[in-house]
């Protein structure tokens, strides 16, 4: 695959997980959204909150800036403003424009980073297995809900 191509890919796949993200987000209920599933399990909130927090550090990385130490103990956990549908897919979305913006357009450009170097191709690919992983999980609190539908398709 030439260069380009990958770095292509990959953008597009960034951009299929945050659409598809987004469009789950906006299917579900504000009380589905804040909810703990079974009451140990974590929101939906939280593990969106999760992906715009990875999403501005590996935007970070990318640019060559430090995103300084995780900022949570234990799991993520999406402060109150975030708490909206509004909020939620607005800060999802910068988060994704800046992840987009930040890959550049050199394929083989390498990023320090706390388990070693990595191409920035591949920071950009983990982020979108990162979006649809937690899309996912939004797909199941839908059915939880006894909503079948396929948002994205």
């Amino acid at each position: 695959m030439l260069d380009q191509d990958l770095l292509k890919s990959v953008r597009e796949n960034i951009q299929m997980a945050g659409a598809n993200t987004i469009r789950d987000i906006q299917a579900l209920s504000e009380e589905a959204l804040s909810k703990s599933p079974g009451g140990g399990a974590r929101a939906p909130y939280d593990y969106v909150y999760e992906c715009v927090v990875v999403n501005q550090r590996l935007a970070k990385r990318m640019r060559g800036e430090d995103p300084g130490d995780w900022p949570f103990q234990g799991w993520a956990k999406a402060p109150e403003d975030f708490k909206s549908i509004d909020a939620a897919v607005q800060k999802f979305q910068e988060s994704l424009n800046d992840l987009v913006t930040s890959l550049g357009d050199d394929v083989n450009r390498v990023v320090p980073t706390s388990e070693g170097d990595r191409p920035i191709w591949d920071l950009g690919q983990f982020a979108a297995i990162h979006m649809f992983y937690h899309d996912g999980q939004l797909n199941m609190v839908q059915a939880m809900h006894g909503d079948e539908q396929v948002h994205w398709d």
